[in-house]
């Protein structure tokens, strides 16, 4: 089987209701460039000949566009208007990607991805037709009884 092309989409739907924040979280800058680029970035380091469709609420489309505009940064990338929950803007943006294409699919706000992490994950969907990444756990849980004591 020969190397398909690599695709993702950049779920950015969101409006950010519960940040509280005029603006939504994908655009909030950190480091002076909007969370959003720091993604598209990884997956960039990862690999400059993939493909992206970015999903973005339509209100959203104009400031997108100005956005990359001041940043400077150009990409192979195509937009398409997010639907109302995550699963329709991922069905929106499949519609945009070839039948024979390996996609990944990673929200916005997640920049903490590694290029390694990318890359292996798209050579197993390339050898397995699927990939999940998973990484261990930070988090414990603990219980403790009504006499404090931890159990």
């Amino acid at each position: 089987m020969g190397k398909s092309q690599h695709y993702v989409i950049i779920v950015a739907g969101g409006i950010g209701k519960r940040m509280n924040s005029p603006l939504p979280k994908q655009f909030i800058k950190i480091n002076n460039k909007p969370i959003i680029l720091h993604t598209i970035e990884r997956f960039l380091e990862a690999d400059s000949s993939i493909q992206f469709v970015v999903s973005l609420h339509p209100d959203y489309i104009e400031y997108w566009e100005e956005m990359l505009k001041e940043h400077n940064l150009t990409f192979n990338h195509r937009v398409v208007k997010g639907g109302k929950e995550r699963f329709f803007s991922v069905q929106n943006a499949l519609e945009l990607v070839p039948r024979n294409a390996i996609v990944g699919i990673h929200d916005a706000v997640r920049p903490l991805v590694s290029p390694d992490t990318i890359n292996r994950c798209f050579n197993e969907a390339q050898t397995h037709f699927s990939a999940i990444p998973v990484g261990d756990s930070v988090n414990s849980l603990r219980y403790i009884n009504e006499h404090r004591n931890e159990i």
